[in-house]
């Protein structure tokens, strides 16, 4: 079954064109385009080319995929399951049009915690109950305030976000990404993807601590996400027993 449902792509396809050519001023002509040229000839349609990360996004805001077929929602449900929205919490590597932490900001906000989301490319600054901080997260970011860490697709930002999180001992939900990111201590392996070499690694190295979950089938995402729970966060469950 396509991800998408078509009637309603068709039904909301001007309306998507129309937020593009209005955002045009954070897009950019060139990225506009290929968008809008990815709309106009139903480009998406095609199996064979794939949904980009910024028509990914716009298709979730507008409601295009299939029920279950959302990743954002179907992450954001992950985190809500673990009890991640709660505390203070930080998104890094968002993308351009911060659609994970639309979603999330309310039901966090709602908690009375917070949300801090780290992207120097984000095109869209202005949400409710987010702060938001244009620079790269790495090894060096303070994340001393923050008790849960999330991405989907962190790209290059991988390794020191897990790193980091082990490290400092928060609460980690990433969803890996299909890309190599072999560096000298994380060699791709001959054969399998870069995301389940580097699982497997941080699974020997830290055991227990390594939770790795699979995204719900109706996604049609293989690739793993990787859990981890804070030494505080396990000592509240162990409170609620």
């Amino acid at each position: 079954m396509e991800l998408i449902d078509r009637e309603k792509y068709f039904e909301n396809k001007e309306k998507m064109m129309y937020f593009i050519e209005k955002n045009l001023h954070k897009y950019g002509n060139e990225l506009a385009l290929i968008l809008e040229l990815a709309l106009q000839y139903d480009l998406v349609l095609n199996p064979k080319i794939g949904i980009p990360s910024s028509l990914s996004q716009l298709f979730s805001k507008f409601g295009i995929y299939r029920s279950g077929m959302d990743m954002y929602v179907e992450f954001l449900n992950l985190l809500e399951q673990h009890s991640f929205l709660e505390g203070n919490c930080c998104e890094i590597a968002s993308g351009i049009y911060p659609r994970l932490a639309k979603l999330a900001a309310p039901k966090i906000h709602m908690k009375h915690g917070s949300l801090t989301l780290y992207e120097p490319r984000i095109l869209f600054s202005k949400l409710d109950h987010v702060q938001i901080i244009k620079e790269p997260f790495t090894k060096e970011t303070d994340i001393d305030a923050f008790d849960t860490l999330f991405s989907i697709y962190p790209c290059d930002v991988t390794i020191p976000l897990v790193e980091k999180a082990f490290e400092e001992d928060k609460n980690l939900m990433v969803a890996f990404c299909s890309c190599d990111h072999s560096t000298k201590e994380h060699p791709k392996w001959f054969g399998k993807y870069w995301a389940e070499d580097f699982c497997l690694d941080y699974k020997e190295k830290y055991n227990d601590e390594v939770e790795l979950i699979e995204w719900p089938q109706s996604v049609h995402l293989t690739l793993p996400i990787m859990v981890r729970k804070s030494t505080k966060y396990k000592e509240k469950i162990k409170s609620k027993i």
